[in-house]
């Protein structure tokens, strides 16, 4: 429903449905945030790997989120949320979340020379 009036010589129009910014602008808006925060993590973290603790040049980190934005996207830019990380500690980070979301594979492994 909208609704309009009228203040001096200006219309104003009401809505109760919730305008949203375009995505291309929402998504410039997002990678802003997330670049500031890449930024402060950096430099609150000490610029080590929080992993291996190598030093990490200011061009050669990754922010590892340890909770996945697929599954708590309100956690996405908590800085409690988010690692840092060198692109080795980080990859394997991601293979340590796949192995425990997947679990045991479901097959029982072969035996070999059985019974």
């Amino acid at each position: 429903m909208v609704k309009c009036f009228k203040i001096g010589k200006w219309w104003f129009y009401v809505s109760d449905r919730r305008m949203r910014m375009p995505k291309s602008e929402n998504k410039i808006w997002r990678e802003r945030r997330f670049q500031f925060l890449r930024r402060v993590i950096y430099n609150d973290r000490g610029a080590h790997c929080e992993e291996c603790g190598k030093y990490l040049p200011i061009d050669g980190y990754e922010v590892h989120h340890l909770i996945p934005v697929s599954k708590r996207p309100d956690l996405m830019c908590s800085l409690k949320n988010l690692q840092l990380l060198c692109p080795e500690c980080h990859s394997e980070a991601h293979k340590r979340s796949v192995r425990v979301e997947r679990g045991p594979h479901p097959c029982p492994s072969p035996v070999m020379g059985g019974e």
